[in-house]
């Protein structure tokens, strides 16, 4: 009874340091918060949670009591908790679905010119299809098809097996995708056969994975029952080390182009400037470290971790602090679109080609803008005497 108590007087405490801290972000932020679907969303999701813990208090220091004729015990703590559970977990899922399809939908015109494109559909597609399934399976609660017993526990089977599939899926739809983008560079207007290689690839890796977790993983269906008592999805998943790879590349990429970063820096008190969302940042270049090594390298590291600095921040932060994330909802489109954008950065700069070829190529990336201007090679082969000239980075979104 001491250990349930003490579990008790945790998940309270966690309650209610959460409930402050949403209280205390609206406080701050009041002037904005009623301006918007997601300002109202958060004043409604603060306000149940502070329902819940005045509840849980309740019930908790009272213990056993009835209201109009209601037995009211501290078994119902674990009930509302488990109510409130599936519902946020639902929440968590349909707001990943809708991530998904906004992020393909603005950006559709790349999707579909790249593997890493094909795998993002497929998988904006399955998760749609499990957040429909198991809305129907949560209200409906038991029923039967064709004779198959439906019940609730089918919500946590289906969701342990994506999981499982979902947490091995990263680095081989990263190695597939980093050679899908060697192999086609510089990218032309996709094939029929493209196409079909496309949809072949993208059935075997789901296949594969499906195989791997059945025969191959310690995955084990009677767990889940284990699975739903603690509420717990939480795997080792390949996200974590393939964000400190990039991560770690990220880093020596700055290291290396340090001076290009440093003139980059003192450019922002000079005559750069932002104009909407367009930014044009003006700094020496030295020839002499030559085409093949730091300029380009630095114009790429720039394009890259201009477009995509928050999320750098947020992967750091997920590493630094070990949060744990549900491998359900690390694989999503955004995360994906990251590797594509960081995948086609390091083939260019790998193959070394002309600047000139990228401007009549099909780039499957929707968020950083390849296209540089000027050429170092050009200039040094226009001006063999030059040693330095001043050139303009713009980048846009």
């Amino acid at each position: 009874m001491d250990v349930v108590t003490d579990n008790i007087f945790s998940i309270q405490l966690a309650l209610g340091v959460k409930a402050l801290l949403n209280l205390s972000v609206i406080g701050l932020n009041w002037q904005y918060m009623h301006k918007s679907f997601m300002g109202y969303f958060c004043i409604s999701l603060a306000f149940l949670d502070l329902v819940h813990i005045v509840n849980f208090s309740v019930i908790y220091w009272l213990t056993n009591f009835a209201i109009l004729g209601f037995h009211i015990t501290i078994y119902h703590i674990y009930l509302f908790l488990q109510i409130s559970t599936h519902t946020y977990r639902q929440l968590a899922l349909g707001v990943k679905a809708l991530l998904n399809l906004s992020v393909i939908g603005l950006n559709w015109q790349y999707m579909h010119k790249s593997f890493m494109g094909y795998f993002c559909i497929s998988l904006a597609f399955l998760d749609l299809v499990h957040i429909v399934n198991f809305s129907v399976i949560y209200w409906l609660t038991n029923f039967a098809i064709l004779g198959f017993h439906i019940t609730i526990y089918h919500i946590y089977l289906f969701l342990q097996i994506s999981t499982h599939t979902y947490s091995i899926l990263h680095w081989p739809v990263f190695i597939i995708a980093g050679l899908d983008s060697y192999w086609t560079f510089p990218f032309r207007p996709l094939s029929l056969t493209r196409k079909a290689v496309y949809a072949a690839s993208l059935a075997l890796v789901w296949i594969s994975a499906i195989m791997y977790v059945f025969f191959i993983s310690d995955y084990d269906s009677e767990d889940s029952f284990s699975t739903m008592e603690h509420h717990s999805f939480l795997l080792k998943s390949q996200c974590a080390s393939l964000s400190l790879v990039v991560l770690a590349v990220i880093t020596c990429v700055v290291l290396y182009c340090r001076s290009g970063f440093l003139s980059l820096f003192k450019s922002f008190r000079g005559g750069s400037y932002i104009e909407g969302s367009t930014s044009v940042f003006f700094y020496n270049l030295d020839l002499n470290e030559g085409y093949f090594k730091k300029p380009i390298l630095t114009y790429i590291a720039v394009c890259f971790i201009g477009t995509w600095f928050p999320f750098v921040c947020l992967q750091l932060i997920i590493l630094v602090f070990s949060t744990e994330v549900d491998p359900f909802l690390e694989l999503n489109v955004p995360w994906l679109c990251f590797l594509n954008s960081f995948l086609i950065g390091a083939v260019y700069w790998h193959l070394n080609q002309d600047i000139v070829v990228l401007k009549q190529c099909e780039i499957p990336d929707g968020f950083c803008n390849w296209v540089f201007s000027p050429n170092p090679d050009c200039i040094k082969k226009a001006s063999p005497d030059t040693t330095s000239v001043t050139v303009a980075l713009i980048i846009t979104p």
